[in-house]
């Protein structure tokens, strides 16, 4: 036998290059663009000898993984991290194979900006002019509402240098004639992007409330009012015994005053208010504030529904502030669960049912829903799977089906046997005894090894349970793939 070897060369030399695969986005001579939060892009590309990748040194916030390699197809990550500058980021990539270069230009969104340095101006009676500062990269408009435009008008506008631009908006307040006080707006908009400039000018004295109404719940709690004044006010307390002030910090000149009453909880069923006035003593200026606070509940329990084991009992809690005392329970379904003339629930069977608690007037009433399960709803039956042949759905003699059975209830229950069903002809094996005590929040598990004649999936297994005297079924089902 002769073996011979033959050779090929050429004298052309290898023309360094950089290609991308067939199906295979090109992204070189093009952009990669990214938004402000952190992302990345996989590239892929064919180089036939090694090849690197050229970052600008002062480029932080783009990364490449691997920046070299050798021949053959690369696959490149490339990732940004979060732009949290107000400025865009733009860069060039360069891949070099040899003497041969392709670039990739990465782009980054800025961070989108529309911040006010100061939103709530007070401007005296004499009226003036506020100078609003808006720092922003984006474009944006102003406009002040319809109903403002008597009073508020713009006075002028000055920009800054790009990126987060500074920008300051003058606009003058003309004086009020009015002795109350009044409040406007200036609104500064950007695509989605809102600012609210809120303008607060008083008369002859400035005293203004946050709210002039407050709601409280039944339950009581803790009512708070902001004033905001330029003198030192009063607080006059209505002569009622379920509102105290707590607390009142005042001081001179235009500020913010927090007054905080403490609303007692409201035992009665009728909706009860009260008026707390502030005034200047020294002037007829005043605001009051009315706290109104919603009626208590007649006839409530202290749960929406509960839930009982068969032949469980429970007394039903309920809070009563009528007069009269005296309520009536009644089931909606006795055959589920029963009620006591003094609220005592029994369970009777699975199910549900709901308990009315009706007053003696019967104008009043509360439902609660009692649910009865029984040791059934405690168990969880399972197949753990079959060891064995399958074929055409008959599990074949010799195969093992392996079962559980946890018991997730708080009492200990027998399993008395198990029992196979054929999932085709429905016929039931003969039941196997096995008599086990399974004990609260344990398990149990059984293999049953299939006779000679083989059983069809879907196999049911039926488990007979035996809890306080009394028998319960609890099934669980093997399916092979085809079922």
């Amino acid at each position: 036998m002769i073996i011979s070897f033959s050779a090929c060369s050429s004298d052309d030399p290898l023309v360094p290059s950089i290609t991308v695969p067939t199906g295979t986005e090109n992204y070189f001579g093009k952009n990669i663009d990214f938004e402000t939060s952190a992302a990345e892009k996989n590239i892929t590309f064919n180089a036939n000898m090694d090849w690197k990748v050229e970052i600008p040194q002062n480029i932080a916030w783009c990364k490449v993984s691997p920046q070299s390699g050798g021949a053959g197809t690369q696959n490149v990550k490339i990732s940004v991290s979060d732009n949290d500058t107000y400025d865009d980021h733009s860069t060039v990539l360069r891949f070099s194979v040899g003497d041969s270069t392709k670039t990739i230009i990465v782009n980054q969104k800025q961070l989108d900006a529309l911040t006010l340095t100061a939103d709530k101006f007070e401007i005296p009676q004499e009226g003036g002019t506020i100078d609003v500062e808006v720092k922003s990269n984006i474009d944006f408009t102003y406009s002040i509402p319809d109903e403002y435009k008597t009073w508020i008008h713009a006075a002028s506008t000055r920009g800054g240098t790009r990126a987060l631009t500074s920008h300051h908006l003058a606009f003058t307040i003309d004086a009020s004639e009015e002795y109350e006080k009044r409040e406007g707006q200036i609104v500064i908009k950007s695509n989605n992007k809102e600012e609210i400039i809120n303008v607060y000018q008083g008369g002859g004295g400035l005293l203004t409330l946050t709210s002039n109404e407050i709601a409280v719940g039944s339950e009581g709690g803790t009512a708070e009012v902001v004033v905001n004044s330029n003198f030192d006010f009063d607080v006059e307390m209505p002569n009622v015994d379920w509102l105290q002030k707590v607390d009142a910090s005042m001081s001179r000149a235009i500020s913010s005053h927090v007054i905080k009453f403490n609303v007692a909880e409201n035992t009665t069923i009728e909706e009860r208010n009260a008026i707390v006035r502030i005034f200047d003593k020294n002037s007829s200026l005043s605001e009051t504030v009315k706290i109104i606070q919603e009626k208590g509940v007649a006839i409530k329990f202290a749960s929406p529904s509960i839930e009982l084991m068969e032949e469980g009992a429970e007394k039903l809690k309920y809070t009563n502030n009528l007069k009269d005392k005296k309520v009536t329970f009644k089931s909606s379904n006795p055959e589920i669960a029963t009620v006591s003339e003094e609220g005592m629930v029994k369970a009777i069977s699975r199910g549900k049912a709901t308990i009315t608690i009706v007053s003696a007037d019967g104008q009043y009433s509360d439902n609660c829903e009692v649910i009865v399960k029984n040791i059934v709803d405690y168990l969880e039956a399972s197949c753990l799977g079959c060891n064995g042949v399958v074929i055409n759905g008959l599990i074949q003699s010799g195969s093992k089906l392996n079962w559980s059975l946890i018991n997730k209830s708080n009492v200990d229950i027998v399993l008395k046997s198990l029992q196979l069903v054929d999932g085709v002809t429905g016929s039931a094996g003969n039941e196997m005894d096995v008599e086990d005590k399974v004990p609260a929040g344990q398990g149990v598990s059984y293999t049953v090894t299939i006779g000679r004649l083989g059983i069809y999936a879907p196999v049911t297994c039926r488990y007979k349970i035996k809890y306080n005297n009394k028998t319960y079924i609890v099934e669980a089902v093997y399916k092979n793939s085809l079922w």
